[in-house]
């Protein structure tokens, strides 16, 4: 390459060594800069992907939380409000399976058929969970599904996760008859039919996740867990050691169960 001719520029210091400097000098100093930008580049740690734990309350309404109602203690969410970012306009369905779509789908729940059919989601659908594992992801459901199960293969697996721990609907959480309850429910996995549990369901819920986060942490991979609880829906009925707390009218036996959650 040639450079054009031009007048030499002379930089003076207070040694006695001063020279010129040249376009040739310039163009050296640009490439050696260049050169150390790429090289701290590299050098630099590669982002890490972070740790998603989603977490969904049933039937909870927006002023039932210790963060705008000094009545109910939610003193962990409240310390998760302290410290993180809060999104107060995100607008959810009048009932709860159209608002889990819109959630995990990115989509208006009446484009994934809920409502009026809620059948299920087309495993063609593109969702959350799916996303998040093609980009490197364990993921993991938790508790209520209720996303559509027209037939058995409309379960969380279909929708991307690759391990799930609850139930389809709150219906199955009762035997003869069918009927929501929290008492030992009837739970299953994707490998295992549903099965009585013994215990309250939101402390079987939280103790299942925490094992997951365990188990997922020790796991060379990051992790999605999807926590979708049944509480505070009704029927309420929440652990002694909560509801003892509380007079026994339906305000207490609620503000009973969103401690326990």
């Amino acid at each position: 390459m040639r450079f054009p001719r031009s007048t030499p520029t002379r930089i003076s210091s207070n040694s006695s060594h001063a020279r010129n400097v040249t376009p040739r000098d310039r163009l050296w100093a640009l490439g050696l800069c260049a050169g150390l930008c790429i090289s701290l580049i590299h050098c630099a740690p590669k982002p890490t992907k972070p740790n998603i734990l989603l977490i969904v309350a049933d039937d909870l309404g927006y002023n039932d939380l210790g963060l705008t109602n000094p009545l109910l203690p939610t003193p962990n969410v409240n310390g998760l409000a302290a410290d993180g970012v809060r999104f107060t306009r995100h607008y959810a369905d009048a009932s709860c399976s159209p608002t889990r779509v819109g959630l995990i789908t990115g989509q208006h729940p009446a484009r994934m058929g809920f409502r009026p059919l809620q059948q299920g989601l087309s495993r063609d659908a593109i969702t959350l969970p799916k996303v998040l594992r093609a980009a490197g992801y364990n993921t993991f459901h938790i508790g209520k599904w209720h996303v559509g199960n027209a037939i058995p293969e409309l379960s969380p697996i279909e929708a991307g996760f690759d391990h799930w721990f609850g139930y389809l609907t709150q219906w199955e959480l009762g035997r003869l008859p069918k009927w929501p309850r929290y008492r030992d429910p009837w739970l299953q996995t994707e490998d295992t039919p549903p099965a009585e549990t013994p215990g309250h369901l939101t402390e079987i819920v939280t103790e299942n996740a925490i094992a997951a986060v365990e188990r997922l942490g020790a796991e060379d991979k990051p992790w999605f867990l999807n926590l979708w609880y049944f509480a505070p829906h009704g029927p309420l009925d929440p652990g002694e050691r909560f509801a003892a707390r509380y007079p026994d009218t339906p305000e207490g036996q609620y503000r009973a169960t969103i401690e326990q959650l």
